[in-house]
C-alpha cells in the first residue's frame, strides 16, 4: 500500500471508479460498457470494505456530479439513498446496542 495506507487506497479507489464510470457513460460499444461497469462495480466493492469515511463522501460527492451533468436519472435513487441508509444504520446501531446491555 506505500506510505498512503488504507485511506490512500479508498482515495485511489474511489478516483479510478469515478473515472471509468465518466468513461463508461460516454462509451457506445456495448461490449466495452459492460467492461466499463464490471470494473466500476469491482472498485465499488473494494472501496466499502476500506471503512474509509472520507472515500465516502468523496465518492457520494462524485456520483453526484455525475448524476448532475451526464446522467440524470442517478438524482432518482439519491434522493432514496438517505432512507435507506438509516435504514441500515439504525438496524446495526440498535444490533449493537442490544449486545452491550446487562442482563
Amino acid at each position: 500500500m506505500g506510505y498512503a495506507g488504507i485511506n490512500g487506497l479508498a482515495a485511489f479507489e474511489v478516483q479510478f471508479c469515478l473515472f471509468i464510470w465518466a468513461l463508461t457513460l460516454a462509451e457506445k460499444s456495448p461490449i466495452i460498457k459492460i467492461a466499463g461497469w464490471a470494473i466500476a462495480g469491482f472498485c465499488l466493492y473494494c472501496l466499502i470494505f476500506s471503512f474509509s469515511r472520507g472515500a465516502y463522501a468523496a465518492f457520494l460527492i462524485g456520483v453526484l456530479y455525475l448524476a448532475l451533468f451526464k446522467q440524470r436519472l442517478l438524482l432518482v435513487f439519491m434522493t432514496h439513498l438517505p432512507l435507506n441508509v438509516e435504514g441500515v444504520a439504525s438496524e446495526r446501531l440498535w444490533s449493537s446496542a442490544s449486545h452491550d446491555v446487562p442482563r
